[in-house]
């Protein structure tokens, strides 16, 4: 099924109005889901250096995004299929150690 990034940039925002937010979106899509709409939301992605919001969504359709958001309250500023990149398992991930935290 696709996914889709719903954007948003908006000056002011903290985490808690993130949470509340996404509270807001999960509850809007779970009325969606009484009414059989195909839609899960994934969560939210917050760029505070760019004042970016970036909720992420599997969608039947870019429209189910956008009534999810207006049911919500919230505004977007566009909607964008994304195409995720599967992570090859059987390479072994580099761990950071202590040492290169530091």
């Amino acid at each position: 099924m696709p996914e889709f990034l719903a954007e948003r940039y908006q000056s002011g925002l903290g985490l808690e109005d993130l949470k509340s937010e996404a509270l807001r979106l999960t509850r809007a899509v779970a009325a969606m889901h009484q009414d059989g709409a195909t839609i899960e939301f994934l969560g939210m992605t917050f760029l505070p250096g760019d004042e970016g919001v970036f909720a992420h969504f599997i969608s039947a359709s870019e429209d189910l995004v956008a009534r999810a958001h207006e049911l919500a309250t919230l505004r977007f500023d566009r909607i964008v299929p994304v195409q995720p990149v599967e992570l090859d398992r059987r390479v072994p991930a580099h761990r950071m150690t202590d040492r290169e935290g530091s």
